[in-house]
């Protein structure tokens, strides 16, 4: 990702996380305060397990957010348009999956209120549609390895 970043001239990142990662010296705070990537190059999708400190700093940020709170009230099609809307900007674009982002009876170590698979699979396959997606990484520990499969055949298959 670092590698990535650095070598396009406008990358963007697209974070399907369960968290943000927002907290000084974590992921995303360290790619942000560091200039990996700017504020406007980073769309975060699903979040569903933020302290007010993380979304205190995304909005002095202006970060853009979709949280899962706002996937179940505007629907999987409607959040999937405003995510491709904003990702279509950059040159490059770089979709992160943590597996983190499904509900918890799908990952028993997940906290409630995520995604299901089948709309982790859907943003997918919307995502897949874009011209300028040029890589992907999936995190995932190897007792999910059957959801696994299912991602990476999704995000290879044409």
């Amino acid at each position: 990702l670092l590698q990535f970043a650095r070598e396009k001239s406008n990358a963007g990142l697209i974070f399907i996380s369960n968290r943000a990662y927002l907290h000084t010296g974590e992921f995303v705070h360290s790619l942000l305060s560091q200039g990996i990537f700017s504020a406007s190059n980073i769309i975060f999708l699903a979040q569903h397990n933020m302290s007010r400190a993380e979304l205190d700093f995304a909005d002095e940020k202006k970060l853009h957010f979709f949280p899962m709170r706002e996937v179940s009230g505007e629907g999987c099609y409607e959040i999937s348009e405003s995510v491709m809307s904003i990702a279509k900007q950059f040159s490059d674009l770089y979709v992160y999956i943590d597996s983190g982002v499904l509900d918890y009876p799908i990952i028993r170590a997940n906290s409630p209120g995520g995604l299901t698979t089948r709309e982790l699979v859907y943003f997918i396959q919307r995502l897949k549609m874009m011209k300028n997606v040029r890589a992907s990484e999936i995190i995932l520990n190897p007792a999910e390895s059957r959801i696994g499969v299912k991602l990476l055949s999704e995000l290879y298959s044409k």
